[in-house]
């Protein structure tokens, strides 16, 4: 397989020396939607990661307002298949068309089942018109899938599922089978341990502990310096750039959460317009915390209802997929030109986590978004990051 390490942002200038591994052979089948119609898929792999390169078929002209043309009908798939005897994993790019949104992931199949998702595998995400890219942790796909510098299957497949996650039989695109070999760990760990240094992170990575910190809550930002970007870019594109993210910044100390967004609104400010954010709708910005069904969610956002017509902080949840619940309104923000910061107390999100929030690992995406009266994502009006893994 080839050896290289792809920075993933939507540029595609790294994979220009690399061979696809799947080239599309002969007429796709009737009735498959074009944006699902694999024309390449480029593979490679660094000491750490496994990345994968989708090209469609699909010659839409993309533009400003949809700088990607990937289907985003229902719930979808663009994912490479790792074989190995009775085992697979299967490496995603999902599109959820309930939340309106893209994410990444590893998954782990015996024989044809379904046995579980693997934790602090939630990889990074770009795409560009017809192409798409996205990187995989490649220690955790060798200590599941059991190879170590041993060749293993691979095959591409896209298509659909229902609301459920049931697959849509006939709805997708699939290429031949290849094996590849993967490098040996042994010699991966030594390189990623004598890079450590020469490599600088960019941004926050699966895995690791949230940024310990004090930031005061006041419209400057500079408690932030030197504090690394927990996500770099939103996988939408909303009309309204205000609330279209550029990053989000995350750190805790004993008693708080605090947050900071970059919005890709560089509008300037000025005297009576100090921020470029959204007071034209019910707008929301913050992170969610998942832990399996449930979620805790923590937003700064504006009601614009004539009674109303103000900004204010809210910690809310869902159990089991349900219906959003009030946990209380808590928490300070500030924002300023195209940035908002803002904190919430620690302990009734920890709580409402549960132990797995507390003692352990949770995955956390951020999002924006209009809601409409009744509190309900307003469509096609939304942001929304890959998923991480942090910890508390």
């Amino acid at each position: 397989m080839p050896q290289a390490t792809i920075k993933v942002g939507g540029n595609f200038d790294d994979w220009k020396d690399i061979l696809p591994a799947f080239s599309a052979v002969g007429s796709p089948k009737k009735g498959i939607v074009p944006s699902l119609v694999i024309d390449k898929v480029y593979l490679a792999v660094d000491e750490k990661n496994l990345y994968l390169r989708f090209d469609i078929k699909d010659m839409t002209p993309s533009s400003t307002d949809h700088p990607q043309i990937f289907y985003m009908g229902k719930n979808c798939t663009y994912t490479v298949d790792l074989l190995n005897r009775a085992y697979h994993i299967t490496a995603h790019v999902n599109f959820d068309a309930k939340r309106n949104g893209w994410f990444t992931a590893l998954g782990l199949h015996e024989n044809v089942k379904w046995v579980r998702d693997i934790d602090l595998t939630y990889g990074n995400l770009a795409m560009k018109g017809s192409s798409l890219e996205a990187y995989f942790s490649l220690k955790s796909i060798r200590n599941n899938l059991g190879v170590d510098g041993t060749q293993v299957e691979f095959n591409e497949v896209t298509g659909c599922f229902d609301s459920q996650w049931n697959w849509l039989e006939g709805s997708g695109d699939k290429t031949e089978s290849k094996q590849f070999t993967f490098p040996t760990s042994a010699k991966a760990d030594a390189v990623v341990e004598a890079s450590v240094e020469a490599a600088p992170k960019e941004t926050l990575s699966n895995g690791d502990p949230l940024p310990q910190a004090s930031i005061k809550i006041d419209g400057n930002f500079d408690d932030w310096n030197g504090i690394l970007p927990a996500f770099t870019f939103g996988t939408l594109s909303p009309k309204n750039k205000s609330l279209a993210i550029d990053k989000v910044y995350l750190a805790v100390d004993a008693k708080n959460l605090y947050m900071k967004i970059d919005m890709k609104d560089i509008r300037p400010s000025y005297f009576f317009n100090t921020h470029n954010f959204d007071t034209q709708s019910h707008s929301t910005y913050g992170p969610k915390f998942d832990i399996g069904a449930n979620q805790v969610t923590v937003d700064v956002q504006f009601d614009n209802s004539p009674k109303n017509n103000h900004w204010y902080t809210v910690i809310g949840k869902r159990v089991s997929g349900g219906s959003w619940e009030l946990i209380g309104m808590y928490g300070n923000y500030d924002m300023k030109g195209s940035s908002l910061e803002a904190s919430f107390p620690l302990d009734p999100i920890k709580q409402n986590l549960g132990v797995l929030g507390t003692q352990g690992h949770f995955r956390i995406f951020a999002a924006t978004g209009e809601l409409d009266s009744q509190g309900n994502l307003v469509e096609g009006s939304n942001d929304y990051t890959d998923k991480k893994v942090f910890i508390f």
